[in-house]
């Protein structure tokens, strides 16, 4: 009986230790190398109307649509281990598209208005700033991301003289000016929403999968809409998700 017990234990023993081996390599005991890349991807809708010329009675009516497509390759090879976590960086290259559709009274400068112009207006969706960070820290069996910096992913819009055909995108003066349409990218900040950042979500992945060795990805929810202002705009709608897919690709860790 002595000897069957010690057979009894040495097998506990030996199936404890796969379990003991994970939970040190969360200790910072093993380094993982990733390839991570990102996009940002979805569409965006909106519109917007109201009373342009009081003295007839005459309204405008626009309606804009953005397709979003952006990818946030590999800046360098992100390491990871259990007790640092990770810090990845970016280089994103814009991609996309908007338009502006409808029509609006001009005005004479007086209180007058002439006949509507149509709207039809389309350009891309581009960026200024284009670095992005995201940092992890391990909290437990996840590591939590948030982006520190982000790339700026609006619409662009550079016209030197007004055009009566484009009212949103234009604007007088003797250097180009850039302007972006009512509630698009750029001034509800939707694309940038759809990024983890303290104020929106964090990237929640899992420690097991970054000790890993195999591919695998992770869609983050949809940014929320904020919501268009009734009290003045009439109507004033919107519609649409923008959604960011975080891809971790496995890399070979040089010995040192």
């Amino acid at each position: 009986m002595p000897r069957l017990m010690r057979w009894v234990a040495a097998l506990a023993v030996a199936a404890l230790l796969p379990a003991a081996a994970a939970a040190g390599a969360g200790t910072g005991e093993k380094e993982t190398a990733w390839s991570v890349s990102a996009t940002v991807t979805g569409t965006y809708q909106n519109t917007v109307g109201w009373l342009a010329c009081p003295a007839t009675g005459e309204s405008a009516l626009i309606h804009e649509r953005v397709v979003v497509d952006t990818t946030l390759g590999p800046a360098f090879t992100a390491r990871f281990t259990g007790a640092t976590g990770m810090v990845a960086r970016f280089r994103a290259t814009q991609g996309g598209t908007w338009s502006l559709s409808g029509s609006y009274p001009p005005t004479d400068g007086d209180s007058g208005c002439g006949a509507q112009v149509p709207v039809s207006y389309a350009r891309p969706v581009v960026g200024h700033d284009r670095r992005a960070t995201i940092d992890f820290a391990v909290r437990g069996r996840r590591a939590i991301g948030y982006f520190s910096e982000f790339a700026e992913i609006v619409e662009s819009a550079v016209y030197a003289a007004p055009d009566p055909a484009k009212p949103f995108c234009s604007q007088s003066g003797d250097e180009p000016t850039r302007v972006v349409p009512l509630y698009g990218l750029g001034s509800t900040s939707l694309a940038a929403r759809a990024a983890p950042t303290p104020n929106t979500f964090p990237a929640r992945v899992p420690v097991g999968k970054l000790l890993g060795h195999k591919r695998f990805s992770v869609l983050l929810p949809p940014a929320a809409l904020e919501g268009c202002p009734t009290f003045y705009y009439t109507p004033c709608e919107e519609s649409g998700q923008i959604r960011m897919r975080l891809t971790f690709t496995p890399k070979v860790v040089p010995r040192r």
